[in-house]
């Protein structure tokens, strides 16, 4: 089997963490950043909808698989000092069958990180839920399983707090609710010096 190519040892990398409610337009925004600085997307969908082929979402099982699979690839992506975005649904009432919150999570995946050196950037962005109800059925969001129903878009948006910010440092608050993708990537660019 090949071998991963090696950057030089403790090269200093970053993973800009994209977090908010669902359609705000996490995966839209990582595109667009990755387009100008050139880092490795990590979609959470690619794995979720992986493990979704297997079991139902939000069972003992998925949540296992989903977290254990994304740990071993940032291992991964720690050890070959690799450059990347991260984008993750986030609720500050989130608590996955294993005990641990959106927050945890992030933790976990922090922890792997700085030991090989990297840093850990967080963006949340946040919209009106008015714009929000508006990109859920947007034709791009039914290429992964996402929610694309407007009226249970609307129900979960109330049942949830999705808008609080995580309690994080190194981290940036973006209003989309008007900005462009292509401006909001700026943004972050020019704040985290990209």
């Amino acid at each position: 089997m090949k071998k991963l190519k090696k950057s030089s040892k403790n090269k200093p990398f970053k993973v800009v963490v994209i977090y908010g409610a669902p359609a705000v337009g996490k995966f839209t925004v990582a595109k667009e950043l990755a387009k100008n600085i050139d880092f490795k997307i990590f979609h959470n969908h690619d794995v979720r909808d992986f493990v979704w082929k297997f079991f139902a979402r939000r069972t003992p099982e998925s949540d296992v698989l989903v977290e254990e699979i994304s740990f071993l690839i940032f291992k991964q992506i720690a050890e070959n000092y690799l450059d990347t975005i991260l984008t993750h649904t986030h609720s500050t009432q989130f608590v996955s069958f294993t005990g641990l919150t959106n927050v945890g999570f992030y933790k976990k995946i922090e922890k792997i990180i700085k030991k090989h050196g990297g840093e850990m950037l967080y963006v949340q962005l946040v919209a009106s839920p008015a714009t929000i109800l508006k990109r859920t059925n947007h034709p791009h969001r039914k290429v992964f399983k996402k929610l694309t129903d407007v009226k249970i878009m609307k129900q979960a948006l109330e049942e949830k707090d999705w808008f609080t910010p995580a309690k994080l440092d190194n981290q940036i608050v973006i209003d989309n609710t008007e900005l462009s993708p292509a401006k909001v990537a700026q943004i972050i660019k020019k704040h985290f010096k990209l």
